[in-house]
């Protein structure tokens, strides 16, 4: 169980340094009342950071040419055009999740290279045009600022009748009041109305006694903040989590070094609190030194 949550928690510390963009905040216009789960970028947010502006300093040269090769598939540059990047879905199931991409998209050119797509087609569906091509992927331009890709068609055509009206949005939902829990400036934000019912059987213990839960990120006074809140299903299993997330806090400290492992060193940044049966964990750490360390590790493997 130590190796799964170590493993988890180093995870979650990681995975928020996306590529930057321009931003925007989080438009639960457009979101299904369905929705389980839901990431959120907001552009704006992170290329205001000290950590942007460091990661520019430190690896530019590689993010420059991605962001050319991103500019070549869809007519748009990465930190001046995309303003928000929306992620969500209404199950476990991966296929039909719904990417929105908002911003000052290049239409006319997305449009050419769906041409060039095999058994490109476009469908009307109310005043919106549902493209789809070989390969089961699907999409629709909301406006000029706005664009929805999936996988499902089905899926797509159920976001477009939300935008348009014809179904609830998300607003009155848990999951709205579970963003609304979220302090502003975060760019980054996820959540999740039930874990346990989204990992299914075959997943670590931990997740099948967990329910709601969310994660974001955000950079205040220089420092990067994360903070990780689930709802488990019992105050033991809140206060097992904790128990374990200490130990490995104080190893960390034991094994303190000059030479000691990054793995360590985060976990050390880490704070977790419990109330009844919901975990909290909060990480901060100065972003100059995240990113330097990183610098010096070229990557790393958070496995056992």
């Amino acid at each position: 169980m130590k190796k799964i949550i170590l493993s988890m928690l180093i995870f979650l510390l990681i995975m928020a340094l996306p590529a930057a963009a321009k931003g925007s905040t989080l438009d639960p216009a457009i979101i299904p009342a369905g929705t389980q789960w839901l990431l959120h970028f907001d552009m704006g947010e992170f290329v205001s950071t000290r950590l942007y502006d460091l990661m520019m300093q430190k690896e530019g040269g590689k993010i420059n040419k991605a962001n050319l090769e991103f500019g070549e598939k869809l007519g748009v540059d990465l930190f001046k055009d995309i303003a928000a990047v929306t992620i969500f879905g209404t199950g476990k199931d991966k296929e039909k999740a719904v990417v929105c991409i908002s911003g000052k998209l290049n239409k006319d050119h997305i449009l050419s290279q769906l041409d060039k797509a095999k058994e490109h087609k476009q469908t009307p569906y109310g005043k919106y045009t549902l493209h789809s091509w070989k390969g089961d992927g699907a999409g629709a331009f909301v406006s000029d600022k706005l664009v929805l890709m999936g996988k499902d068609e089905q899926t797509i055509k159920d976001t477009l009748d939300v935008i348009s009206g014809k179904k609830k949005n998300i607003t009155k939902t848990k999951l709205m009041a579970h963003l609304k829990e979220m302090p502003s400036g975060a760019f980054f934000k996820a959540v999740a109305d039930d874990i346990s019912a989204l990992a299914g059987n075959k997943r670590p213990v931990i997740l099948q006694k967990t329910g709601m839960a969310f994660f974001l990120v955000l950079e205040k006074n220089a420092d990067l903040n994360m903070k990780l809140k689930m709802t488990t299903d019992s105050p033991e299993t809140a206060k097992n989590i904790e128990q374990v997330v200490n130990g490995l806090i104080a190893m960390a400290k034991m094994q303190k070094s000059e030479k000691q492992d990054l793995r360590w060193k985060l976990l050390e940044a880490l704070t977790t609190t419990i109330k009844g049966n919901v975990v909290t964990m909060e990480f901060s750490y100065p972003s100059e030194q995240l990113v330097n360390m990183l610098e010096d590790r070229k990557g790393f493997n958070i496995g056992f």
